[in-house]
């Protein structure tokens, strides 16, 4: 079951090439010495998190971790990433990605999240809603496997929220209430703090994605169907990739 509270993260900045253009995204591999709590450039924004072991986990204490979250207060942006290599996710649990983390009025502050509830192996994956105020409401969850070094990514493309396993495609949910904000990772531990692990975080601006690999959906319609950069498709003809928003170029298959 959910817990009302939750931790956020963001990290670094970290400078790659794609094509002939230099792109920023954070990014934390958190390779390090220990630090708890987490310290600059990671901004206290209701919690705490410590490093441990070149993972971030809940810190609260010295044990399980009730609540909070980090942020880094870089450029906040509409479209936007979030993803996380998961270390560690035991029973009462979760691991997950953050994106349109925001202030509001009163005090109050929201974000949209992707956890997965441990343990290990075939469990649920949620999209949530979440408000410091009433805490959260489930967008949709669905039944996937997950293993520790697995991925789990966010993105949010103007109302539409998309969570992907590894690449792939798993959930999709659509929500108006957060147009923008900061990108981040979520964890929860049920009993202590190493219940919930983080081994690696990338987010920022979508069009920053990581271009080590592609995100694999459905075979689009045509060639203005939705889509951001980096998605791609198959089937026996043709292989589509997304080269903008809403553009998609095919290629047939033939034999070599």
């Amino acid at each position: 079951m959910r817990k009302f509270f939750s931790f956020v993260v963001l990290a670094f900045l970290l400078t790659f090439v794609s094509g002939a253009k230099a792109q920023t995204v954070y990014s934390d591999n958190f390779q390090r010495a220990n630090e708890n709590p987490l310290t600059l450039p990671w901004v206290w924004f209701g919690g705490y998190f410590q490093l441990s072991g070149n993972v971030i986990e809940p810190q609260f204490g010295a044990s399980n971790g009730y609540g909070g979250a980090y942020m880094y207060y870089g450029p906040t942006a509409t479209d936007q990433f979030s993803q996380v290599a998961v270390k560690t996710a035991n029973a009462n649990s979760f691991v997950g990605a953050v994106v349109r983390m925001t202030n509001l009025a009163g005090g109050a502050s929201g974000w949209y999240e992707l956890h997965f509830y441990g343990p290990f192996g075939q469990g649920y994956i949620y999209l949530e809603k979440y408000l410091s105020t009433t805490g959260g409401s489930y967008l949709g969850y669905k039944l996937v496997t997950v293993n520790s070094g697995d991925d789990i990514k966010l993105t949010a493309v103007g109302n539409t929220l998309t969570g992907y396993i590894n690449g792939v495609q798993v959930i999709q949910a659509t929500d108006s209430s957060f147009p923008s904000g900061w990108s981040g990772a979520s964890a929860y531990a049920g009993n202590l703090a190493t219940d919930a692990q983080i081994s690696e975080w990338y987010g920022g601006p979508l069009s920053t994605a990581p271009s080590g690999g592609l995100t694999f959906v459905a075979v689009p319609a045509n060639s203005s169907a939705p889509g951001t950069p980096g998605q791609a498709s198959y089937d026996s003809n043709y292989f589509y990739l997304c080269i903008a928003q809403n553009t998609w170029r095919r290629s047939p298959l033939t034999v070599f």
